[in-house]
């Protein structure tokens, strides 16, 4: 309902901060602000995601662009940073970046669809999500991944943050009946699977 996801995306980003350690707290902020600096361009400018606009669902908005935008970034970047494997930065950049955008091929459609978060201008092949969207995820997502250092390893409960996220679209999906998006959820999670096994070995 309209005026309920807000909030929840808030207690997200307090128990995201909760859960870091506060001399990891600027990453937090690098990945927010270069996050939110990215939908500032695309409501303004088009750039780099293609033309959209956000509904009210979201709540208060700065410059038309939600505030708790941020958090969308924070938990999802989080999710993947704890999960990326030491490749060399540019290498690791990438593979990071690649798998926010294979995320963002399933978050998107709900959101911009039947959650009406936002609207795209044009429309596109992707359940009416236009490919500059993609590649300007994956833009956006190498270049926080080039920022943040290795040395940031969010915890495992951090991480579950955006698991749950990941989890909660693609239930949704399924209860919409939109299988290849409900397909992609478990894909996304595999990489979460694995490393709980990695540890209990």
């Amino acid at each position: 309902r309209p005026g309920v996801e807000a909030p929840a995306l808030v207690l997200k980003h307090v128990h995201l901060a909760a859960l870091t350690p506060r001399a990891h707290w600027r990453w937090l902020a690098a990945v927010a602000g270069i996050g939110f600096g990215s939908e500032l361009l695309g409501v303004a400018f088009g750039v780099p995601y293609g033309g959209y606009h956000y509904t009210d669902v979201l709540g208060p908005k700065l410059l038309g662009v939600p505030l708790v935008l941020t958090t969308a970034w924070l938990v999802l970047v989080t999710h993947v940073q704890a999960l990326l494997p030491d490749f060399k930065r540019p290498i690791r950049a990438a593979v990071g970046a690649t798998w926010m955008t294979l995320i963002d091929l399933m978050l998107d459609p709900l959101a911009a669809g039947p959650l009406g978060y936002w609207a795209w201008q044009d429309g596109g092949a992707w359940y009416g999500i236009p490919w500059t969207n993609f590649a300007g995820w994956w833009v956006v997502s190498f270049a926080i991944f080039m920022t943040v250092p290795f040395r940031w390893r969010p915890s495992t409960a951090a991480r579950l943050v955006g698991t749950s996220v990941i989890l909660f679209f693609g239930l949704i999906a399924l209860a919409l009946g939109m299988l290849p998006l409900a397909a992609l959820a478990p894909a996304l999670l595999l990489p979460e699977v694995l490393s709980w096994r990695k540890t209990k070995a």
